[in-house]
């Protein structure tokens, strides 16, 4: 399957082509010497591309927790950049992902952990509802240093505690709130 480009969107790169869709296919055909890739080439603005390429990547499965929140947090600063207003966003960005605000919410939480914990969540070591209770009572905006340190520090002890206890843990994080 040919991977898709477009023109590249800025015209001083180096580059004349930005790809789209196949970001694995192109480096597999880079990795086997391939001189030729093919490829489709489609104008598209930077919109479009950001859809095709969440939806190819959402149409295949395996988009893992923080690649969710990646692509949530730029499609929703795709909005909010737009002069709409923080609810506005989020309900555009919904709609653009075929999902609830609250899926928005509970993905974008997610981009202020630090990458050690967004690891943890995509590995599945600790549960992306816990790491959304931790950032949302955790994180500072005006303090990112000392937020992913005591994000850190609460997710080692929600990590320490047994099975049973980790239902408690997350409701005293909520509690927090």
């Amino acid at each position: 399957m040919p991977i898709v480009v477009r023109p590249h969107p800025e015209s001083s790169s180096e580059y004349d082509l930005e790809h789209v869709t196949g970001q694995c296919r192109f480096k597999a055909c880079l990795s086997l010497g391939l001189e030729e890739i093919p490829a489709f080439v489609f104008p598209m603005s930077d919109e479009e591309a950001i859809q095709r390429s969440w939806l190819e990547n959402e149409a295949r499965g395996d988009l893992t927790y923080s690649d969710r929140a990646y692509w949530t947090e730029r499609i929703f600063k795709q909005y909010s950049g737009d002069g709409h207003t923080a609810q506005e966003a989020l309900e555009m960005a919904a709609d653009y992902l075929g999902v609830t605000t609250q899926t928005v919410m509970r993905y974008y939480r997610l981009v202020a952990l630090p990458e050690g914990l967004k690891e943890m969540v995509d590995q599945g070591i600790l549960p992306s509802g816990a790491a959304g209770e931790i950032v949302r009572n955790t994180y500072d905006g005006a303090q990112v240093e000392e937020s992913q340190q005591a994000m850190t520090e609460r997710a080692s002890w929600f990590l320490g505690l047994d099975r049973d206890a980790r239902e408690h843990g997350i409701k005293s994080l909520q509690d927090l709130g």
